[in-house]
């Protein structure tokens, strides 16, 4: 597993989860977090498959941390919304 891969392995799990193979975007989307726990893209895209899979409440979280990181990432207010409004 090399660390410079985080990109990579994020973008393997947005295509999963845009394909509905919930378990195989979880995996990338986790290895990508174990590399790099600050990359919003990848808190986001955490946060929609959690949205997408019945968890608005852990969904929240993952939003919430990509907000941190930078507080005008679009997509991360879109789904805090969503998973607020859903929970």
């Amino acid at each position: 597993m090399d660390p410079s891969h985080f990109k990579a392995y994020t973008q393997l799990g947005i295509l999963y989860l845009d394909r509905e193979e919930y378990e195989q975007a979880a995996s990338h989307l986790k290895e990508a977090l174990l590399l790099n726990r600050g990359f919003p893209l990848a808190l986001v895209s955490m946060g929609n498959l959690l949205f997408e899979t019945g968890h608005a409440d852990e969904a929240i979280r993952y939003h919430k941390q990509a907000l941190t990181v930078n507080e005008k990432e679009l997509q991360a207010l879109i789904g805090l919304g969503n998973a607020y409004y859903d929970s």
